[in-house]
This record gives structure tokens, sequence and C-alpha cells, in this order.
């Protein structure tokens, strides 16, 4: 390890500086660890906290003006109920200065295809899309990803001899 080539080649200074951050690092993620144990407590971890992607998108904002921002949500409803929230927020209702484009078969060609025009300056593009887009779509002027760390997935009920669609927590494969 780092720790012990420093130690071994008398690098005391060294020695300490890795000792110091790797102590930090111990407590920052335990700390970050009792913060994700209280945040996931109060949410329903079945739907996608759209306050929270929000939230990153603000901050995004707040810290940079350019590049666009694609958020990966499961389904037509989650790029629904995101974009309505979206309009409401006075914060991203002005059009002038967020460009909001929904990705989903749902929405005509031509509606889709704006995806691929960049916004004129002053204005960032926000693209609410499936993780489909993520393997079939190359948005060139993308700089920030929200993943909502859901997916759709088809699963078949041989009982009832059915097959529907299921949100699921998306593989950390």
């Amino acid at each position: 390890t780092a720790l012990e080539l420093a130690e071994t080649e008398n690098q005391l200074e060294a020695a300490q500086i890795i000792r110091e951050h790797a102590d930090n690092s111990q407590s920052n993620s335990q700390q970050g660890q009792q913060l994700l144990d209280k945040y996931l407590a109060t949410i329903n971890p079945e739907q996608v906290d759209v306050s929270l992607i929000l939230q990153l998108m603000r901050k995004i904002c707040g810290d940079s003006e350019d590049g666009a921002i694609l958020v990966f949500l499961p389904g037509w409803d989650d790029i629904n109920k995101t974009r309505q929230r979206l309009l409401e927020n006075p914060f991203f209702a002005d059009s002038a200065k967020f460009d909001i484009i929904c990705l989903h078969s749902m929405v005509p060609a031509g509606e889709q295809k704006k995806v691929f025009n960049r916004p004129p300056r002053g204005c960032r593009k926000i693209v609410l899309a499936t993780n489909i887009a993520e393997s079939a779509v190359t948005i060139d002027d993308v700089v920030y990803v929200i993943d909502s760390g859901r997916m759709k997935e088809k699963s078949y009920d041989p009982y009832n001899n059915v097959s529907t669609l299921q949100s699921s927590w998306v593989s950390k494969a």
C-alpha cells in the first residue's frame, strides 16, 4: 500500500498525510452511510424522488451555466411527472432559460429530434429519458447525467398469462 511504501522509504511526512487521509475517509464514509440510511428511511424506495432530482438540477445550474442535463427515469409516467414538476417550479419554468425535452416512444418523432439541437446561449437543455436512450442515442452537448437508479423491466406472470413492465432498481454491475 502507499502507507507501507512511505514507511519503508522513511517518508514520515508522506506517511502521516496518508494516515490522516485514511482516517478522514473512513469517518466521511460512516457519516455518509448514516445520512443515506436517514434519507432512505424517509422516502418510498419504489418511487423516483423527483424532489431530489430537482435539487440536483438546481445545484448543477448554480455551479455552472453550460451543458445539457440528461435525466434517466424508469418510464413515461415518471418522465411526465418530472416534466410537470419542472414546469411548476418557478426556477425552471422560464422557457427562455430552460428547454425541457422528453425522449420516449410516446413523444412524436419531430419533438424527439429537438434533443439533437443545441439551445440558444443562456438556455440550458434538460432531457428526460428512459435508460433506452443510454445505449441508443448520443446527445453531444450533455455534460451532466442524473440517473434515478430505476428502470422498467418486462416480467411475465405465468398464472395470469400476462406480461407487464415493473419498475426495479438498476444493477450496480
